[in-house]
């Protein structure tokens, strides 16, 4: 197993959505959004490059072949 593959983050003063959508920028990443932090890693878009967990406990929800976190979340209703 290698190590440093993937880190959640938590900034004081900013939401996960806002931490999540700056993260976006960077290419090559996936991008899970928590209730209250961001999970990123380099692993491989699979089965997406971006998922969803609304509450602790919920199973996560998969963006597919969405490419855009925004779009996304506007149909998740999460904004």
């Amino acid at each position: 197993m290698k190590k440093g593959n993937a880190a959640d983050i938590q900034v004081k003063g900013l939401k996960p959505i806002e931490i999540a959508l700056k993260a976006e920028r960077v290419k090559g990443i996936r991008i899970g959004l928590y209730p209250n932090h961001v999970h990123i890693d380099v692993i491989p878009p699979n089965p997406s490059r971006f998922w969803l967990v609304k509450r602790y406990g919920d199973n996560p929800i998969y963006s597919g072949d969405e490419r855009e976190l925004q779009n996304f979340l506007r149909k998740e209703n999460v904004m």
